[in-house]
């Protein structure tokens, strides 16, 4: 019967492609015949198969890529593989055809295929070399791509939008604080220098704290011994542990803590900040003596008076 007749073909063909090793250029007339054979029984299989079993149906059309791209692009083209059709045209180096393909196709999202298989491949330079007719469609693609959706819109111009890119890239960064310094720099000189975007004070303020806090870790770090580049960026809470981690008996870790949180009104979220706040106060406050001694006294059932008044004055009038 027809099934019966279908497997008889697949496994046929199935021998071809496993035994059949000449490449381009390499056919007699003979030869050249049997491809053709090929490629209309592989038409026959995939009239049944092709939507049914697309990862079936691109082996047997993928066959034909290295050996006769000609037959294979027929096939692409005509049962809509678009991953061979990619390939058949990196293979033969024909750029027109690959447009041909992606403006014939647009509504099918051939682009979308041929942008990935750029990603997947590490072809940076062609992805963002693309016409102009195809910047829309590329722009949308690399949203998912911030690392290179950034050049992309400088390339074509945005660098409004680039900033943003940036600087998002930036607050996001959790692996290398220099590179989140850079990202930071980088994304409000972008900004800074679009007119038609115009960015706000909020805006600056924003980027500016946190690359403060970026300064503050840098800072702790170099002290602590260590390169900046060697370590990933902490978050307020993290800095504010450092800082109040510090020798007792140097007040100036707590002006330093206190004006970090000034510098970060903008980046920590209002339902933390004052949890934060009353965290630096609270450890200012009960980290001197005397703090521990009313303590003390308390757990025992009584407080001097004239030693709480004294202690509190000592600590709030410093």
């Amino acid at each position: 019967n027809f099934q019966n007749l279908l497997a008889v073909i697949e496994k046929f063909l199935a021998f071809c492609f496993e035994n059949i090793k000449k490449e381009i250029g390499e056919f007699n007339d003979l030869e050249y015949e049997l491809y053709e054979q090929l490629a209309e029984l592989t038409d026959v299989l995939l009239r049944t198969y092709g939507h049914a079993a697309p990862q079936k149906g691109r082996k047997c059309i993928e066959f034909f890529v290295n050996k006769r791209p000609d037959l294979g692009a027929k096939l692409a083209e005509k049962y809509k593989d678009f991953p061979t059709l990619v390939k058949i045209c990196e293979v033969t180096q024909d750029t027109t055809a690959l447009l041909n393909y992606m403006n014939r196709f647009f509504d099918h999202n051939f682009h979308e295929v041929v942008f990935q298989h750029y990603v997947d491949k590490n072809k940076w330079f062609e992805l963002l070399s693309f016409p102009g007719n195809f910047s829309e469609v590329l722009a949308q693609f690399l949203r998912g791509y911030p690392s290179l959706s950034w050049l992309h819109q400088i390339k074509n111009g945005g660098i409004g939008e680039a900033g943003l890119i940036l600087v998002k890239e930036g607050e996001n960064e959790t692996q290398s604080l220099s590179r989140k310094r850079v990202l930071l720099s980088m994304g409000k000189l972008a900004r800074l220098c679009t007119p038609q975007n115009r960015i706000t004070e909020d805006e600056i303020a924003k980027i500016n704290q946190e690359y403060y806090l970026t300064k503050v870790q840098k800072k702790l770090k170099k002290n602590q011994g260590y390169a900046p580049s060697d370590t990933k960026p902490q978050s307020h809470e993290d800095i504010l542990v450092q800082l109040l981690n510090q020798p007792e008996g140097d007040i100036t870790k707590y002006v330093f803590a206190l004006d970090l949180l000034d510098n970060s009104t903008l980046v920590v979220s209002p339902l933390q900040f004052p949890a934060l706040l009353l965290g630096v106060w609270f450890h200012a406050f009960v980290s001197f003596p005397g703090w521990a001694q009313l303590a003390h006294q308390f757990r025992n059932g009584g407080c001097d008076e004239s030693f709480f008044l004294a202690t509190l004055k000592n600590t709030l009038f410093y």
